[in-house]
């Protein structure tokens, strides 16, 4: 049984002994007061006069001491000598404090008496901090939190299908205070901490955005000022089957300002298009698409710029542009006359069947046009071509024919194409030097897509041997 207060008396010495007392005189959480006395007392109705005495009291190995003569004990009587109070610390146990009094005489009843009266400190208080995983599994088992101890939430993050742990908190909503794990943790009461989650989705994605000049029936018109814009999205399900776009839209800038269009969106996936118009086509545009679902916003830009000659040839042939319309005469390169010496450049002019010769199957494509659209012109070693071609184009490589000797260029080209207006490829002319299976000389179309084509276009820029 725990003792918060214990007396005792030591060896008797004649007709007196010693008295012990000691108590708990005041605790708080962290630590108790005890105060030992000790006293001459004598008993068998003897009493006591003039006695030299030496005193003493201690609490865990703290002692205090007295000295006193002429000391008179009535009989049966008790009188206190000395005390000693000491502030213990409590710990995580129970701890018996030892306290002990004794009392030495000197000269007449003569003699020494002493008794051990050990007190009892309970423990410190404790509380407990449980871990509620809330949803989730492998929360960390609960611990204990010592009153005036430092304690640190525990490293240990539980786990959940298709969720992200965030922190924990006191409220299971997510409200209350909230603790990291491995942050201090200081409150000195019981608590249970709640797993807080976030699903683990991820902002949607733009797939796709681009732009194309159109004309205003919609056909693409490098001329256009008509913009038809088309975004594709995706927004991520993993983490919620529910997820779905819930705004797209597309702006132009317009000098400094933006001028926001929105465009008709549903669902978690999907495309999504806008026509603008009063784009001139003498100048670069950019264009933003914005994407917004419940779980974040992402942007995506892209421009289309003024219209553009590849290369272009004025009506009497003898003025040939590059990137802008062709002159009367001469050569233009985005508006600035060629010279070479002083001397405009005027650049020879082929028809496709005076540089190019087609396989079987293939021919110049004429799309209603009087003149043909596969023509050459060259200057010194300098080549360019274009050639719009019709035929079969299926899918890898199609060989559409070799060029003239003195066409040939130094080292192969790979250049973008055109496809049926819309699709998009490669077109290659292998140099005068074997390339894997490509012939010297040969201009070879390829597309990576399943269906056949029957028109291509690409443009050639190179160096030739002779």
């Amino acid at each position: 049984m725990a003792l918060s207060e214990n007396n005792g008396t030591g060896g008797n010495v004649g007709n007196w002994h010693v008295r012990g007392h000691s108590k708990i005189t005041a605790q708080d959480n962290g630590s108790a007061t005890i105060t030992t006395t000790s006293s001459i007392e004598s008993f068998g109705g003897y009493w006591y006069s003039g006695l030299n005495i030496h005193a003493g009291a201690c609490v865990n190995g703290q002692w205090a001491g007295v000295d006193k003569t002429g000391v008179n004990v009535g009989a049966n009587s008790t009188v206190q000598l000395v005390s000693k109070t000491l502030k213990v610390s409590k710990t995580r146990n129970w701890q018996s404090i030892d306290c002990i009094a004794d009392v030495r005489v000197n000269g007449f009843a003569a003699g020494f008496s002493q008794v051990h009266v050990a007190v009892d400190v309970p423990p410190k208080p404790s509380h407990t901090v449980s871990y509620n995983a809330n949803g989730g599994s492998g929360a960390p088992r609960s611990a204990t939190k010592w009153y005036g101890e430092d304690f640190y939430i525990s490293n240990q993050k539980p786990t959940r299908a298709n969720h992200v742990f965030q922190y924990w908190a006191t409220a299971s909503n997510g409200s209350g205070t909230r603790y990291n794990p491995g942050q201090r943790y200081t409150p000195d009461a019981n608590v249970t901490l709640y797993a807080v989650w976030k699903l683990a989705t991820k902002p949607p994605t733009i797939q796709s955005f681009t732009a194309q000049r159109v004309d205003e029936a919609g056909d693409m018109a490098e001329s256009g000022t008509f913009v038809k814009l088309y975004v594709t999205w995706k927004c991520d399900t993993s983490g919620d089957s529910a997820n779905t776009v819930q705004s797209v839209t597309i702006a132009v800038q317009d000098g400094g300002t933006w001028q926001e269009t929105p465009v008709t969106a549903s669902g978690a996936t999907g495309t999504g298009t806008v026509t603008l118009t009063g784009l001139s086509a003498d100048s670069s545009w950019r264009f933003r698409a914005t994407v917004r679902d419940k779980y974040g916003t992402v942007t995506s830009f892209t421009t289309v710029g003024p219209q553009r000659f590849l290369l272009d040839f004025s009506a009497g042939g003898r003025g040939i542009g590059i990137g802008v319309a062709a002159p009367e005469t001469g050569v233009s390169i985005y508006g600035s006359p060629v010279l070479i010496n002083g001397f405009d450049l005027v650049p020879q002019y082929y028809q496709s069947d005076q540089f190019l010769r087609y396989n079987s199957g293939f021919s110049d494509y004429k799309g209603g046009h009087n003149i043909s659209r596969c023509y050459a012109f060259r200057s010194g070693y300098m080549l360019v071509f274009q050639i719009e071609v019709s035929g079969s184009f299926k899918t890898g490589y199609t060989d559409i024919g070799r060029l003239a000797d003195e066409f040939i260029p130094r080292t192969a080209i790979n250049v973008n194409a055109v496809y049926n207006n819309s699709g998009v490829g490669t077109a290659f002319v292998c140099g005068s030097v074997v390339d894997y299976d490509f012939q010297p000389g040969h201009v070879y179309f390829g597309h990576t897509g399943s269906e056949t084509r029957n028109w291509a276009a690409a443009t050639f820029v190179c160096v030739t041997n002779k």
